[in-house]
């Protein structure tokens, strides 16, 4: 566990699950444990070790109590995860009652308590995402590092697979918390609140689907989210940054990248970047930048068994030159490759990654082995009908790409593709080529920016996300989903995103569409997402890091950063505001 008598950088002390500044006077010391009042979880000081304290808990018991305890979770967990094979009992203890008890109902359980000798499995590749379900009972009060803990057990389940996790829940108050048995009598390191407990899962990519109170104190259900099938653009790009202002028609000095990137491919990584699971279907040509890109998207963490390669096609190539501002003077996107990336070879890379997730997956009862559908305008309007049509059930998302590409979509069969998506991001450009409107009289939000973005609205989708560049984002609901039908809700990040100044613009949007998708699939409906606009928070963190980053996705985005960050937010409430 991070020292919790370490002091930040004002004398205060720094919680180990949501990172926040306890300042000095505000920390709760009860009975040898710390408490931050912002998060509620309770530590142990540093001395404490853990694997003495866990000597003491009576992991070997046999008799009827403990066995009906292990029984009756045990009952919960399958019903919650009907077709369950393999299971894992996390904190087993050195005793077989649990992993006996497991087997007599013909499931191949594991164990794996790292405090006891001859129970630990390895932690490789085999192992990782291997198990449907995974119970820790009474174990997570002994874990020293809890967020360490709380991601390693979430990358043994496979997607879609159930955590359950019993452990007493702390109560609120430092005088209750004070008085509770459990702090007084049990020899635990840490005890939860619900917001620590949504936290940790959050930041462990981990949807929280529940919670039961027994006896012996709470029980908890997560589950690790369906791979998202992501279907679009991906090409090789070439940036370019002025080092001084842009002198048109001569040789402006300053530095070139390169870099797989297009957007779906870059919605995608961000999604892999912040723990979830993504299979890819796109084309590339069969030449050098092909192979360059579909090794980086495998190295991202892509699923790229839907991704065609045609001979004697070139892959496609975006070029992109920044001023010294870090903005985009101008863009060249050569995507003609996806001119012949019809429905029919879209749907043979949906077959080929829908055959990949469902192996890797836990998906029982036949049902589509994938969370949400993400698609972007560089797919022919009838490859990616055919694609959303091929899963109906599925939340469906769209980034337009462009104006063009945008109108082309909104456009086809009279709207009917619009009509079935759920979700789209354009930003306010893309908001009028959509309904076929000439541009506002100004680049930013505005009334007309807001009657197009009501238009767009009422032709389909039943949500729309506006990127408004420096003002933030902007969502619109439709009478169907929204309290007040038409009135937008607006958020702007407060001050400049992790550090000193934009580093570049490009790859924002894209991080901005990943993290509103990670909010609806581990946020939307949790512990931690009581407020409203929750998820223009989520979405603008996750575009901070582009913005700070030389690349189009940032190296430093994982869903623990993203969560601290989006805490740290969540304090400054005015950034909020209603329009119009």
């Amino acid at each position: 566990m991070t020292n919790p008598d370490r002091l930040d950088s004002q004398g205060g002390v720094s919680c180990p699950v949501c990172r926040g500044s306890v300042p000095p006077g505000r920390e709760l010391r009860v009975s040898g444990f710390w408490t931050c009042p912002r998060c509620g979880f309770s530590w142990a000081r540093p001395e404490e070790e853990s694997p003495a304290r866990y000597k003491l808990h009576p992991k070997g018991e046999t008799g009827p109590d403990y066995r009906r305890f292990l029984l009756e979770n045990f009952d919960r967990g399958l019903a919650l995860a009907p077709g369950a094979g393999r299971v894992l009992d996390w904190g087993c203890g050195a005793e077989t009652l649990s992993l006996k008890l497991l087997r007599e109902r013909g499931l191949a359980a594991e164990g794996w308590d790292p405090l006891c000798p001859g129970s630990v499995l390895p932690d490789s590749p085999e192992v990782r995402q291997s198990f449907d379900l995974v119970f820790c009972l009474e174990a997570a009060g002994y874990f020293a590092d809890p967020p360490e803990e709380f991601s390693r057990l979430a990358s043994w389940l496979k997607p879609g697979g159930l955590a359950v996790i019993h452990t007493p829940l702390a109560p609120a108050g430092p005088e209750e918390l004070a008085r509770w048995r459990h702090i007084r009598e049990r020899p635990c390191l840490s005890f939860y609140s619900k917001k620590a407990l949504a936290i940790l899962a959050a930041s462990a990519c981990l949807r929280w689907e529940g919670m039961e109170e027994t006896p012996q104190g709470a029980r908890f259900f997560f589950r690790r989210p369906l791979p998202v099938l992501a279907a679009g653009g991906v090409t090789l790009d070439l940036e370019g940054q002025s080092d001084k202002p842009l002198v048109p028609g001569d040789s402006n000095p300053g530095r070139v990248r390169m870099a797989a990137g297009g957007v779906g491919r870059n919605m995608a990584e961000n999604l892999c970047r912040l723990g979830l699971e993504v299979e890819f279907v796109s084309a590339l040509g069969r030449d050098f930048f092909g192979t360059f890109i579909l090794k980086s998207c495998q190295k991202a963490g892509l699923g790229t068994a839907g991704v065609r390669k045609f001979k004697n096609e070139s892959s496609p190539i975006y070029l992109s030159l920044l001023d010294d501002h870090h903005d985009m003077a101008l863009a060249l996107s050569g995507m003609s490759l996806f001119d012949r990336f019809d429905a029919s070879q879209a749907l043979a890379g949906v077959d080929r990654a829908e055959s990949a997730a469902r192996k890797r997956s836990f998906c029982p009862g036949g049902g589509p082995p994938f969370s949400a559908l993400l698609l972007d305008g560089n797919l022919l309007p009838p490859a990616a009908l055919a694609v959303r049509r091929r899963f109906p059930g599925l939340t469906a998302w769209m980034d337009p790409v462009s104006g063009s590409k945008g109108r082309r979509a909104a456009a086809y069969r009279e709207g009917e593709l619009l009509r079935e998506l759920d979700v789209i991001k354009p930003n306010g450009l893309e908001v009028f080529a959509m309904i076929g409107a000439a541009p506002g009289p100004s680049p930013g939000l505005s009334p007309e920016l807001l009657k197009a973005g009501r238009i767009l609205l009422n032709r389909g989708p039943r949500r729309i996300y506006i990127s408004l560049g420096e003002e933030g984002v902007a969502r619109l609901e439709s009478s169907k989903t929204a309290e007040a039908p038409g009135a937008p809700l607006v958020f702007k990040s407060p001050g400049a995103p992790l550090g000193p100044r934009i580093i570049s613009a490009t790859g924002a949007g894209d991080a901005l569409t990943a993290g509103l998708l990670f909010h609806s699939l581990i946020r939307e409906g949790s512990f931690l997402a009581a407020g409203a606009g929750e998820d223009l928070i989520t979405g603008s963190a996750a575009a901070a890091f582009a913005l700070a980053s030389p690349q189009a996705v940032s190296e430093k985005l994982n869903p623990g950063e993203l969560i601290t960050l989006i805490l740290k937010w969540e304090e400054s409430a005015e950034n909020f505001r209603g329009i119009f």
